[in-house]
C-alpha cells in the first residue's frame, strides 16, 4: 500500500512539472506570435486550428494564419487559403482562397499551387462578401491540368491530385491517367482512394487492357489501408466471383463492416440483401431503412431504391410523390436508371403531371448515359411522336441499338413490325 502511495504521488508530481512546462511552452509561444514572430503565428494557428496544447478554436485559427500569413510565411498563406475555401473558422470565400493561395505560390509552394489549380479547373462566379467584391475566376481546364502535371513531377502526391482530375474525362485522358497512377501507387503510402482509382482502372480497361487480378490486389491495399468504399467492392468481388473464389460469407462480413462505417454501397449492398432475403433474413423494413441510410449522403443508387421503395409500397407506406422526388434526385445526381424511371413518371403521370416532353427529355438522357431501357423508351417516343417530333428511321435506329444490347422488349418490337427489320 505504501509503495503504491508513492507511486502515485510521483505520478501526480511528474503530471504537475509536465503541466508547468506546457503552460509556459504556451505562454512563450502566444508572446513571440504577439510581437510578430510569423513562424510563431502560424504554429499558434494550428495549434488552435487542431486543439493543440490549448482549446480548439477555428476563428481564433484564422486569425493567427492571416497574421503569418500577411508576414510572408508561406504555409500560413496555404492554410488560410483552405480555410477560406472551406469556410473553416471564416466565412466561405473562393477568391480570397485564391489570392492567399497565390501568394504561396509566388513563394513556390506546390500544395497552394495545386490548391489553386483545383479551382482554376471548375471556376467560380463574382463574388460580393464581407470580405469585398471580386471578379470571377473563369474555369480553365486545359491550363488547370498543364499546372497540375508541372507539379506532379515536382512530389509523389500531386501525381494523385492530377490522377483525380484525370479521371473525370477518363475516355479522353485514360492512358495518362493509368501511367500517372502506376508512378503514384509506386510511392510509399499511396493515398488510399488513389489505389481505387486504379483499380477501376484496371478492373474496367481504362487507358489499356482490363488487369483483373492487379486490379483486386490494388482494392485489397485500399481495404487494407481503411478504404471503405473499396472494402465494399472487394465485398462485391468475393460475393459474385469476379476474379476470386466466391466466398458469401467473406462477403457479407465486408458488407457489414463498411456499412457500420456509414459507406453507401455497402449500405445499398445490405438493403438488397435484406430485400431478397439473400444471406440474411428477408425483410422489407430493415431493407428500407438501410437505402434511406444510403440515400442521406446523396448516393444517386440509394436514392433510386427509396425511390422504389416508396413507388411500390416496400417496407414503408406506398408514396408516388415521394417516389418521384427521390427519383429525380437521384437522376440529377447521375444514376441513368433513375433517369429511365423519372421519364416513365412523366409519361405516367405517377407522383407529378403527366409531360410527355420532360418524359422524353429523361429517356435521352438515359440513353446517352448507356442506359438500354432509356434507348428503347427513347425510340417508341420517336416512333409515336410522343413528346417529340416524330421521327420514325431515328426511333426505329434506337430500337434496333437497344435490341443488340440484349433488351428483350426492343427486339420483341422490332420482330412485331416487320418494316422495322
Amino acid at each position: 500500500m505504501r509503495t503504491a502511495l508513492v507511486k502515485c504521488f510521483a505520478g501526480a508530481v511528474f503530471l504537475s512539472l509536465f503541466a508547468v512546462t506546457a503552460a509556459d511552452d504556451a505562454e512563450r509561444l502566444y508572446g513571440l506570435a504577439r510581437q510578430g514572430d510569423s513562424v510563431a503565428q502560424f504554429t499558434l494557428g494550428n495549434e488552435y486550428f487542431f486543439g493543440r496544447n490549448r482549446q480548439r478554436n477555428p476563428v481564433l485559427a484564422v486569425y493567427w494564419f492571416r497574421k503569418a500569413a500577411d508576414g510572408g510565411n508561406r504555409q500560413a498563406q496555404y492554410n488560410l487559403g483552405r480555410c477560406y475555401e472551406r469556410g473553416w473558422g471564416c466565412q466561405r470565400s473562393l477568391a480570397m482562397a485564391v489570392k492567399y493561395y497565390r501568394m504561396a505560390m509566388e513563394q513556390d509552394l506546390t500544395a497552394a499551387t495545386l490548391s489553386y489549380a483545383e479551382l482554376l479547373y471548375a471556376g467560380f462566379d463574382a463574388e460580393k462578401n464581407v470580405y469585398g467584391e471580386f471578379p470571377a475566376l473563369k474555369a480553365d481546364k486545359e491550363q488547370a491540368l498543364t499546372i497540375m502535371r508541372r507539379e506532379a513531377a515536382k512530389f509523389p502526391y500531386g501525381k494523385f491530385i492530377l490522377a483525380k482530375y484525370l479521371f473525370r474525362d477518363a475516355p479522353r485522358h485514360g492512358k495518362e491517367l493509368r501511367k500517372t497512377l502506376a508512378a503514384y501507387v509506386a510511392s510509399p503510402q499511396p493515398h488510399p482512394e488513389a489505389l481505387l482509382l486504379y483499380a477501376s482502372c484496371l478492373r474496367t480497361g481504362i487507358g489499356g487492357d482490363v488487369d483483373t487480378p492487379l486490379g483486386i490486389t490494388m482494392l485489397k491495399r485500399a481495404a487494407q489501408a481503411g478504404n471503405m468504399e473499396a472494402l465494399a467492392q472487394l465485398a462485391e468481388v468475393l460475393d459474385m466471383g469476379l476474379g476470386l473464389p466466391p466466398d458469401s460469407k467473406k462477403a457479407l462480413e465486408y458488407t457489414r463492416r463498411a456499412a457500420r462505417a456509414g459507406n453507401p454501397r455497402a449500405l445499398v449492398n445490405l438493403g438488397n440483401a435484406h430485400l431478397a432475403g439473400v444471406n440474411v433474413e428477408y425483410d422489407l423494413a430493415q431493407a428500407f431503412e438501410y437505402f434511406e441510410r444510403a440515400a442521406g449522403s446523396g448516393y444517386p443508387p440509394a436514392l433510386r431504391k427509396v425511390g422504389d421503395c416508396c413507388f411500390y409500397g416496400m417496407g414503408t407506406e406506398k408514396d408516388l410523390f415521394k417516389a418521384f422526388d427521390n427519383y429525380r434526385a437521384a437522376a440529377v445526381g447521375g444514376d441513368d436508371e433513375a433517369r429511365c424511371l423519372l421519364g416513365m413518371c412523366y409519361a405516367n403521370g405517377h407522383g407529378v403531371k403527366r409531360d410527355d416532353a420532360a418524359a422524353f427529355f429523361w429517356f435521352s438522357q438515359a440513353a446517352k448515359g448507356g442506359s438500354v431501357k432509356g434507348m428503347r423508351k427513347m425510340g417508341i417516343a420517336l416512333l409515336d411522336g410522343r413528346g417529340v417530333r416524330q421521327d420514325k428511321a431515328r426511333g426505329l435506329e434506337l430500337l434496333r441499338r437497344a435490341a443488340a444490347a440484349g433488351d428483350s422488349a426492343a427486339r420483341h418490337l422490332l420482330l412485331s413490325d416487320p418494316d422495322a427489320r
